[in-house]
C-alpha cells in the first residue's frame, strides 16, 4: 500500500536515513494510483533538505502543484520556491 511506504519513508527520514527514505517514498509513488500530494511533498523536502538534489525537489513540487488544490496566493508562493530550487540546481552543477 502506498500509505505504508509513505509512513516508512517518513520514519526513515526522521532517523536520518535519506537513501532508505527515498527508496520507500519512490515505492509509495510507484504504487499510488492517484496523484498523492503527501508523497510529492515528502520527496521534495527529502531532496531539498537532506539530499541537496534541488532539480528533483523542484520536479516533485511541480507534481505537488498539479495534485493539490491551492489558492492563487499559495500557488504563487510555491512557484517561487520551485524557481529558487531550479536556480540552486543550476549553481550546483
Amino acid at each position: 500500500s502506498p500509505q505504508i511506504y509513505l509512513l516508512i519513508g517518513r520514519v526513515e527520514r526522521s532517523l536520518g536515513n535519506a537513501s532508505n527514505a527515498e527508496k520507500a517514498l519512490l515505492q509509495a509513488k510507484k504504487f499510488s494510483n492517484a496523484k498523492n500530494p503527501d508523497i510529492q511533498m515528502e520527496l521534495a523536502e527529502l531532496y531539498s533538505n537532506e539530499m541537496k538534489k534541488f532539480k528533483e525537489a523542484a520536479d516533485e513540487l511541480e507534481l505537488y502543484l498539479k495534485a493539490e488544490k491551492l489558492s492563487k496566493d499559495d500557488e504563487v508562493k510555491w512557484k517561487k520556491i520551485i524557481a529558487d530550487l531550479r536556480e540552486k540546481a543550476k549553481k550546483s552543477e
